[in-house]
């Protein structure tokens, strides 16, 4: 596949398919949410090189094949009544960006297969991803930025708040000053002094 052709069908369609990485997520008034447990969302592997985050691509010997299979399912979960375009355009933004795929096997053409075996899987409903982050706490992007404030730093301002005293309070309760956010009936986590995230 070459790398101009695929630059030009994500920069032709992409004006008109949305590219789907994760569910959409609720947040409260204060910008927090705590992930559930169906919340799905693409996975990506990064690294550091030289100081800096970079994405790790999946490579040949990883399954590659598989993978994309699986990436397939997950976007049609999180988004039930996709075309086959549009999955199709999301496969080749998936390859383009987090696999290598300098040997070309990952061709238009395996990815259309790959695309319509997810949508034709006749096992499809039978599948069950549930997210390895749920119960953790992320912040809304949105909110951080209309406040002037970042991610990082309101992310350690919740953390002050869950599980203290191993206590549980609802979701809404962090933006008033009280415990908050805990999902979990009876939390495990440990008590800890707020000078510990500074």
């Amino acid at each position: 596949m070459l790398r101009s052709s695929v630059d030009d069908f994500l920069k032709f369609y992409g004006r008109t398919i949305r590219l789907i990485r994760w569910s959409k997520l609720t947040y409260n008034e204060s910008g927090y949410c705590v992930i559930p447990e169906d919340h799905l969302s693409l996975f990506v592997r990064y690294s550091r090189r030289k100081g800096e985050c970079c994405v790790r691509r999946f490579r040949d010997g990883e399954k590659r094949r598989n993978r994309l299979f699986i990436d397939g399912c997950i976007i049609r979960k999180i988004k039930p009544d996709i075309t086959f375009l549009e999955l199709f355009f999301n496969l080749v933004h998936r390859v383009h960006f987090y696999y290598d795929n300098s040997d070309g096997v990952l061709s238009y053409e395996l990815i259309a297969r790959k695309a319509y075996d997810v949508m034709y899987y006749d096992r499809f409903d039978e599948i069950v991803f549930k997210s390895m982050r749920a119960g953790s706490i992320t912040t809304s992007p949105g909110y951080c930025r209309n406040h002037g404030i970042s991610r990082a730093s309101h992310s350690r301002k919740a953390l002050m708040y869950v599980c203290l005293n191993q206590e549980v309070v609802q979701p809404g309760a962090i933006g008033n000053g009280k415990l908050s956010l805990c999902p979990r009936e009876r939390c495990q986590c440990k008590p800890f002094h707020p000078q510990t995230l500074l």
